[in-house]
């Protein structure tokens, strides 16, 4: 499946939004105790919000790298 750049940054920017929310839980409820939520935040969204934001933010360089590799 061929995504365009446009196409990528609207399915990112969608999950960045989507993942909001339970990071906005832990941070606006205040959990203090170690419970599911906060650990799907600490290990699945908040890694995932960083390697995503890094791709939005290198798109150019990776699409000439791709681009040129093949």
């Amino acid at each position: 499946m061929k995504f365009s750049s446009a196409k990528l940054r609207i399915w990112l920017r969608a999950f960045h939004l989507l993942g909001m929310m339970p990071l906005g839980l832990v941070i606006y409820t205040g959990l203090d105790h170690p419970g599911i939520l906060l650990q799907v935040v600490q290990f699945v969204v908040f890694p995932s919000f960083v390697v995503t934001g890094l791709i939005m933010w290198q798109m150019p360089r990776l699409n000439k790298w791709l681009h040129h590799r093949g």
